[in-house]
C-alpha cells in the first residue's frame, strides 16, 4: 500500500524546519565568507609591487622569514618588557606589605605610647588632685586656728586693756596713798 500523505501540520513544520537549515547554513557560508575575505585582504597586503612593469609579485620567502623573525623577536622583547614589569610589579607588592608591615607596627607602638602617656596623666591629675585636696584641708585648718588665734588675741588684748586700766587706776590710788602718808608724816612731825 503506498505510504499515507503527510498532514499540513507536518507539511508546515518541514517547511520550517527547512528555513531554519537554510538560514543557518545561509549564516555559516556567510561566516566562512567573510573569514575568506580577511585571509584574501591580509594575503593582498603581502603584495608589493615590484619592478618597472609595476606587476605585483607575492613575497619572497626570505622575506617571510625575516617577517616571522622580526615578529617572533618583537614577541621575545615584548615577553622580556611584561617579565620586568611583572617583576617590579611584584617588588613594589612586596614593599608595600613591608609598609603595611611597618605602618601597623607603627601604629601599634604608637598607640601603646599614647596609653602609657595618657594612664601616667591620669595618674599625675589624681596626684594633683589629692594634693590640691591636702592643701586645703590645710588651708581650712590654718585659717580656723588663725581665727581662733585672733579671737584669742582680742580676748588677750581685752584682757590687758582691763588690766592696764586696773593698773593705771591702781597707780593712781598708790600716788594718791603715797602723798596721803607723806602729808600725815610731815603732820605728825
Amino acid at each position: 500500500s503506498a505510504p499515507a500523505a503527510p498532514s499540513s501540520t507536518e507539511t508546515i513544520q518541514s517547511y520550517v524546519e527547512e528555513r531554519q537549515l537554510k538560514a543557518g547554513i545561509k549564516t555559516i557560508l556567510t561566516g566562512v565568507e567573510a573569514k575568506v575575505d580577511k585571509l584574501n585582504s591580509k594575503f593582498e597586503q603581502l603584495r608589493v609591487p615590484v619592478g618597472e612593469s609595476g606587476k605585483e609579485v607575492g613575497v619572497s620567502g626570505l622575506q617571510v622569514i625575516q617577517t616571522i623573525q622580526r615578529l617572533s623577536d618583537e614577541n621575545d622583547r615584548m615577553r622580556a618588557e611584561t617579565k620586568e614589569k611583572n617583576d617590579r610589579i611584584e617588588a613594589l607588592r612586596e614593599k608595600i606589605t613591608q609598609l603595611h608591615a611597618k605602618n601597623e607596627k607603627f601604629l601599634e607602638e604608637n598607640s601603646r605610647i599614647m596609653e602609657t602617656r595618657n594612664d601616667m596623666l591620669s595618674e599625675n591629675v589624681n596626684s594633683t588632685r589629692k594634693q590640691i585636696m591636702e592643701l586645703q584641708r590645710e588651708k581650712n585648718k590654718c585659717e580656723e586656728e588663725l581665727a581662733a588665734a585672733l579671737v584669742s588675741s582680742s580676748k588677750a588684748n581685752s584682757q590687758y586693756s582691763a588690766l592696764n586700766r586696773q593698773y593705771v587706776a591702781l597707780s593712781e590710788d598708790i600716788k594718791l596713798n603715797h602723798e596721803e602718808i607723806t602729808r600725815l608724816g610731815k603732820e605728825i612731825d
